[in-house]
Parts: structure tokens; C-alpha cells; sequence
């Protein structure tokens, strides 16, 4: 996994850290259970593998935001949406989790964007521009995953039929993002996870246009059915980011609040708890939680109008 996942990402993919990340955490928990297990038989009984998933998976999640009570809501956000009949024992062990991995962070600030010292205007047009916002992004956010998906198991339907294409296929599609790369306007803005382009019109320093979007998205999609291993959450943070971006071109609305609703409302389609997403996207933007009840809304929003396009 880490190995793909680097080529992937020096060869110019669209890929973000944290789904590696998560998946090793969650290895790595599952092989150390499996020792002990065989060492102490009669205790590791007692351990309830599905608490012990959700530590894994918590753990990982509280390493990469940095953020414990986002940690502690998602552990039952989580639980519930699964319907799990062990929420109180996944919530204990999730605990346990998220008071290690923020123990041996060094960095425990979280800001994975740029710090924006912004708050949320609570009159109705500015309400209604938000969530209309939450709703594109949650059609868009169905419309890409609908054609990644698509898309992928059609590649993966000709790569099992030759072996030549199982070679020829990723070649082609490091070829076609090399090509794309190199004749880009902004070429370090459409690789890797996005985070730094979306950083950079936070500040002001850049511009993000339909062309620079479309170029990202389109690498996206290539990484992606080429079967590169890699997080797609910070990519569709960044791709909200964008679309926020060109959004208040057309509205009243604040740019940078623009960004921000539109980074939680594409994160909270693919993170699946938006709940959680809203306090992330808090978190990594070091937001006053003021914003709160505008983030958790424009998250709801997407994730249900996501939800109704997938039925």
C-alpha cells in the first residue's frame, strides 16, 4: 500500500495520505491482536474484534486530524449509522485510541488548511446560497463517484481479460497525467491531494478557475481507475474547495466562507459521517465554533442530497 502509493503520488496522481494511513493502523492493530491472541489466549477472547476495527480505523482518523472530540463523535456517529450493537464498547476502545494517537503527535494544532479568521453571516440569503452550495456538491460528488466507479470496473474488466492491457493500461494512464501535467497552466496545483492549491486561494496568492478544476478532476479520475492505492478525502476536500471557489463568482456570498461550506459539503459525501465532517473541517480551518451550526447544516445537506442520487 505505501509503496503504491508513493509511485503513485511522485508520478503526479491525484492521491491524498490518509487513507493509507488509516489502513495501517488498522493492520497493524489486526496483526498485534493476532499475536497476542496466540500468546493470551483467554483474554484475547474477551476483546471484541469489532471495537477493536473501530480503534484501528479512530486511531488513524485522530492521527491525521488531530482532532479528539471530532475522534469521539465519529466513534458513535459511526456506530449508529452501522447499526453496531456494541456502540458503548466501540466508543470505550475508540477512546483508548484517540488518547494515544494524540499523545504521540507532535503537532496537535490540526490545521491542515490555512488558518481563515472568518464567521459565518446567519441572514436568509446568505443561508440559502450556502446550502444550495451543499446541494451541488453533493450532485457533483455522486456524479464523480458514479463515473469513477463506472469507469474503473470497465478497466478492470479489459485487464483481466490480457495481460498485455493489465501492463499497457497504467503505462497509457501515466502517459495521458503526464501529458495533462505538462500542459497545464498550474501544474503543482492539479497533483497530489490539493490541499496546497485550495491553501493557496485561501490567501489570496491564486486564482481558481473552471480550467484548473477540471484539470484536477480529471486527474483524479485517471489515478483513481488506474488502481492506484490512496486517499481520496483530502482530494474531495479540495475539490469542494474549488467548486466554493467558483460558486460566490455567481453570489453574494462571502469568498472564503464560500470555500470553506463547499470543502465540508464535498468532504461529508465520501467520509460518510457529517457530523464528524462538519467538526473536521472546523478543526483543520481553525474556525471559531460559531461556524459550527452552519458547517454541520451545509453537511447534512450534501450528504443526504449524495444519499438520494445513489438510491
Amino acid at each position: 500500500i505505501i509503496a503504491s502509493s508513493l509511485i503513485a503520488l511522485y508520478a503526479g496522481g491525484a492521491l491524498g495520505p490518509e487513507t493509507p494511513m488509516i489502513y495501517m493502523s488498522m493492520i497493524l492493530l489486526l496483526y498485534a491482536h493476532s499475536l497476542f491472541k496466540t500468546v493470551f489466549k483467554n483474554i484475547a477472547s474477551e476483546l471484541n474484534f469489532e471495537s477493536l476495527l473501530y480503534l484501528g480505523y479512530i486511531f488513524g482518523i485522530t492521527l491525521l486530524f488531530r482532532s479528539p472530540l471530532a475522534s469521539f463523535v465519529l466513534s458513535i456517529e459511526k456506530s449508529i449509522h452501522e447499526g453496531s450493537s456494541n456502540i458503548i464498547s466501540n466508543v470505550i476502545y475508540c477512546c483508548l485510541g484517540i488518547f494515544i494517537a494524540y499523545s504521540i503527535t507532535n503537532d496537535k494544532t490540526g490545521d491542515l488548511f490555512q488558518e481563515v479568521p472568518v464567521e459565518f453571516t446567519y441572514n436568509i440569503v446568505h443561508i440559502v446560497q450556502y446550502l444550495f452550495l451543499a446541494v451541488i456538491c453533493g450532485i457533483i460528488a455522486f456524479a464523480l463517484m458514479k463515473t469513477m466507479t463506472l469507469l474503473f470496473y470497465g478497466v478492470q474488466y479489459l485487464v483481466n481479460k490480457s495481460k498485455l492491457l493489465l501492463h499497457a493500461i497504467p503505462i497509457l494512464f501515466g502517459l495521458i497525467v503526464a501529458t495533462l501535467i505538462n500542459y497545464s497552466e498550474n501544474p503543482t496545483r492539479i497533483v497530489g491531494s490539493g490541499i496546497n492549491l485550495v491553501n493557496c486561494e485561501l490567501n489570496d496568492s491564486c486564482t481558481y478557475n473552471f480550467n484548473t478544476l477540471f484539470q484536477f478532476i480529471f486527474n483524479v479520475i485517471l489515478t483513481f481507475i488506474s488502481g492506484c492505492s490512496g486517499g481520496q478525502k483530502f482530494v474531495f476536500m479540495s475539490i469542494g474547495g474549488g467548486i466554493g471557489s467558483l460558486y460566490d463568482n455567481f453570489t453574494s456570498v462571502p469568498h472564503i466562507q464560500s470555500i470553506i461550506v463547499g470543502i465540508t459539503a464535498f468532504f461529508s459525501t465520501i467520509f460518510g459521517s457529517p457530523i464528524s465532517s462538519a467538526m473536521i473541517v472546523l478543526r483543520t480551518t481553525n474556525m471559531s465554533y460559531d461556524s459550527l451550526p452552519m458547517l454541520i447544516a451545509v453537511s447534512l445537506v450534501a450528504y443526504y442530497t449524495f444519499k438520494h442520487c445513489v438510491r
